[in-house]
């Protein structure tokens, strides 16, 4: 039987607001603001949620389509 490894406390870690848990950021990370009143954005698979300020930080490579597309301002 495989050994489990030790519960890590960094695990427990709420994320900060505009971040999903368990998705790897890759970069830098460009503060946005949702500009209809969006509450979240997604970018591939990923999802970031906007907060009650209506910004949220997403991966530089989102901040393209998103401004573009998607309602979004730097």
């Amino acid at each position: 039987m495989p050994e489990i490894p030790e519960f890590s406390a960094r695990a427990a870690v709420a994320a900060a607001p505009g971040l999903s848990p368990g998705v790897t950021q890759s970069g830098d990370l460009v503060l946005l603001r949702a500009m209809f009143g969006q509450d979240e954005v997604n970018h591939g698979t990923n999802r970031y949620l906007v907060d009650d300020g209506h910004l949220v930080w997403v991966p530089l490579e989102a901040v393209g389509p998103l401004v573009a597309i998607g309602g979004f301002a730097v």
